[in-house]
């Protein structure tokens, strides 16, 4: 049974004579078949502003130690 504060559907839009797609739900939206093209992913290998890389110095002016794997930063902009 159709529900129409549960299923998606058009609606007139009597200002612009358009029809509109109205989806009450989030997760009910219908897919309309855009797919995105994959980014390339050209990053630099070092960035030398960037105050998160190992061995660059902080915001509060200490250096990074040089660190291979995941690492825990204190909050240098803590309020």
């Amino acid at each position: 049974m159709f529900d129409f504060h549960g299923h998606a559907h058009t609606r007139l839009k009597i200002l612009t004579g358009k029809w509109i797609l109205v989806s009450p739900h989030r997760m009910k939206h219908p897919w309309q078949g855009k797919v995105e093209a994959v980014a390339l992913d050209i990053r630099p290998q070092y960035d030398p502003t960037c105050y998160l890389y190992p061995g660059n110095h902080r915001a509060d002016g200490s250096i990074n130690p040089p660190c291979q794997g995941p690492y825990a930063f204190v909050n240098d902009f803590s309020v």
